[in-house]
C-alpha cells in the first residue's frame, strides 16, 4: 500500500499514515508546519495529494493539467506558493497552496530531468551545485 511514514527526529514513535487511496507512485513531500498539513507528489496520476498531517482530510489537487511526471515540491508557507519539478517536461509549476492559479516557467530553459527542489530565501533553486559565478 502506498503509505507515508511520520517518526520523530530521533526515529522514535513511527507511525504509518495511510494515504493509499489518494497517492500513485508518490515521490516528494512537502509539509506546512503552520496548517499541519503534507503535500505529496503523485508521479505515477500527476497530482499532488494534500492532507492532514494525522492522514484526515485528504484532497488531489490537478493543478490544471500543468504537471508531467511531477517529482518533488518545495513550500513557501509565507507567500502559501508550491513549486513542483516537472521531470517530464523540464520546468516547475507554482501554485497556490489550494493547487489554484498555477504557471509552468521553464526558467530559461536551463533545467534537465530535475528531481528535487529546495526553496532558498523564497526563491525556488534546483538541488544540484549551481554554478561558481552564481554563489555569492
Amino acid at each position: 500500500a502506498e503509505t507515508v511514514v511520520s517518526a520523530k527526529l530521533d526515529g522514535s514513535d513511527p507511525r504509518t499514515i495511510d494515504l493509499s487511496a489518494n497517492l500513485d507512485v508518490p515521490r516528494g513531500i512537502g509539509i506546512d508546519s503552520a496548517e499541519r498539513r503534507m503535500y505529496v507528489v503523485n508521479t505515477g496520476s500527476a497530482t499532488i495529494t494534500r492532507a492532514n498531517l494525522d492522514g484526515t482530510g485528504a484532497v488531489v489537487l490537478g493543478l490544471g493539467g500543468t504537471l508531467d511526471l511531477p517529482y518533488d515540491i518545495a513550500l513557501d508557507t509565507v507567500s502559501r506558493t508550491m513549486y513542483v519539478t516537472n521531470y517530464g517536461d523540464n520546468t516547475v509549476v507554482s501554485a497556490d497552496l489550494d493547487g489554484s492559479a498555477p504557471t509552468k516557467h521553464t526558467l530559461g530553459g536551463l533545467l534537465d530531468r530535475p528531481y528535487g527542489i529546495a526553496l532558498l530565501s523564497a526563491f525556488p533553486a534546483r538541488l544540484e551545485p549551481p554554478p561558481r559565478d552564481w554563489l555569492p
